[in-house]
């Protein structure tokens, strides 16, 4: 609209809007959409709980067996550390006949630190020979007389040993020097025999 003098006021026709259609405004575009939301983690949340619930369920499985073999009672029949000694079960295949022999006579021989036989018994003295028999004669044994000592006045009394005497024959015979074997089972020679010579 101008105002020209005289006229008044008049309406400028290039003020009127343009017939045409108008452009449209910037209300009238179409909506911009949203920029994409970043991806969750859902997925990878949900893998590692499984992975963490498989580990749990594994490591009470490993705790329940091996409470279970803890407590499993061993089988009947177990060898158990019993020894056995064959050593002491086995029989001895030997023993050791001891004993003493008495001289009784009246005309002894006496010296210090023991004593022995005179005229028909000159032959018993420290030294003389001891032999064991089995019941067929062969000798098993030999042994000496030795420790004399006087008992009394007319007794001469010797200690004898024979070692390594083998077990099993049955009966036995123990003699001095030559004067005759004086017979014995083998149960009598488990302890000291005596044997004696002289009135």
């Amino acid at each position: 609209m101008t105002y020209t003098p005289g006229g008044g006021y008049q309406t400028d026709p290039y003020s009127q809007p343009f017939p045409g259609p108008a452009f449209p405004s910037q209300s009238g575009y179409p909506p911009i959409p949203p920029p994409p939301q970043p991806p969750t983690h859902r997925r990878g949340l949900t893998i590692a709980l499984a992975a963490i619930g498989a580990v749990a369920i594994a490591g009470t499985a490993v705790v329940a067996t091996l409470v279970a073999t803890a407590k499993r009672p061993e089988p009947s029949g177990t060898v158990t550390g019993t020894t056995v000694n064959t050593a002491q079960s086995a029989a001895p295949t030997t023993m050791i006949v001891t004993g003493t022999m008495t001289l009784k006579d009246d005309d002894l021989l006496v010296y210090e630190g023991g004593c022995a036989g005179d005229g028909g018994y000159s032959d018993i003295s420290d030294g003389a020979s001891v032999t064991v028999t089995d019941a067929a004669g062969a000798i098993v044994g030999l042994g000496h007389l030795t420790g004399s000592e006087t008992s009394g006045y007319d007794e001469c009394v010797f200690s004898f040993v024979v070692s390594d005497v083998p077990t099993g024959k049955g009966f036995y015979g123990v003699e001095v020097t030559h004067r005759g074997a004086v017979k014995y089972g083998e149960s009598d020679l488990a302890t000291p025999v005596h044997v004696s010579l002289g009135t």
